[in-house]
């Protein structure tokens, strides 16, 4: 389960670090990396894979505060 967090997590960043540069790239009339549909679906799933992990976690949280 950790290196699952760990590795959505870095995913996460490495993609809010993308959008920063092509946030960048845009203001000095340059072209992005992602066009917008590749980048509005990378944070869909960025978002989707952080929301299963905190179920999972929550999940499992319970089951153990449940355990004598």
């Amino acid at each position: 389960m950790l290196a699952q967090v760990i590795d959505i997590t870095d995913g996460t960043r490495h993609l809010l670090e993308l959008s920063e540069q092509d946030a960048w790239a845009l203001a000095d009339d340059q072209a992005p990396q992602l066009d917008r549909r590749q980048h509005d679906a990378l944070r869909r799933m960025a978002i989707t894979a952080l929301l299963l992990v905190s179920e999972e976690a929550e999940r499992l949280g319970e089951r153990f505060d449940g355990a004598p």
